[in-house]
């Protein structure tokens, strides 16, 4: 069974809220069918800079991610003007993960962007895999 969530805009504080729920909801999945959920993000990185100030831009919020402190990549993007659609989902999704572990270890599997594909560096979409586990 697939459950997609699409998030807006949303300040930190609602993510800490909605981390809980999520929490809770997995925990209650746990619990009836014995297997926890697995919580999938979708989200490209920073979008249409030049290929070095994306690449900046996206290693800031990914060190941001890989730190498993899911405030620090909300103000990291917030303050930076990070264009990662994901962010909000990430932060709830990292706050779900603390209500059930103590400690995040996010591992950072892959980036790129989309000049390795087209060969075009003056505006690019960037491109990760992050395990939040």
């Amino acid at each position: 069974t697939v459950l997609p969530i699409v998030i807006g805009q949303a300040r930190y504080e609602d993510t800490e809220l909605l981390g809980q729920t999520l929490a809770g909801i997995c925990d209650q999945c746990q619990q009836n069918d014995g297997d926890r959920p697995l919580l999938v993000i979708s989200s490209d990185m920073n979008h249409f800079a030049a290929e070095p100030e994306n690449r900046r831009l996206d290693r800031m919020a990914l060190d941001a991610m890989c730190s498993g402190d899911p405030e620090k990549l909300y103000d990291t993007c917030i303050n930076n003007d990070i264009s990662m659609c994901g962010m909000i989902s990430a932060c709830i999704i990292m706050q779900a993960l603390l209500e059930q572990s103590p400690a995040l270890r996010p591992q950072l599997i892959d980036y790129c962007n989309s000049a390795s594909t087209t060969g075009d560096e003056s505006s690019v979409v960037g491109y990760a895999g992050v395990l939040l586990d």
